[in-house]
């Protein structure tokens, strides 16, 4: 089996980034979500920084961080990354936060699917 490329996972337990507890901060880079052991709820390729592939990923709300990391609020991470770093992870929060209310359609109430 071919060895999958890390990838950057920005993981949200609601409004919550997963961060490693040491500085700099930084999200997880793995080859799958799996490796991270999280309680994987969605997730969605969204584009690239520092030349690995992104992913916005929404974890279950009793999900734990695994040892070393912890869950922080977004706006409190702010002064503390480059911009490039925040609008990825802004816009990884934009579509966990769209699919969590999206996830039915207004007119059949019938489950939604990303396309």
């Amino acid at each position: 089996m071919a060895e999958r490329e890390a990838a950057l996972w920005f993981a949200f337990r609601g409004d919550r980034l997963l961060v490693f507890e040491e500085a700099p901060v930084r999200v997880p880079l793995a080859g799958a979500p799996d490796e991270l052991g999280l309680d994987i709820l969605f997730r969605w390729e969204i584009g690239d920084l520092g030349g690995h592939a992104c992913w916005a990923v929404e974890v279950g709300a009793d999900t734990q961080p695994p040892e070393g990391m912890v869950f922080e609020d977004l706006r409190g991470l702010f002064y503390r990354v480059d911009e490039d770093f925040f609008r990825m992870a802004g816009g990884a929060k934009q579509i966990v936060g769209w699919h969590a209310t999206h996830r039915f359609c207004g007119r059949c109430g019938g489950e939604t699917e990303p396309a």
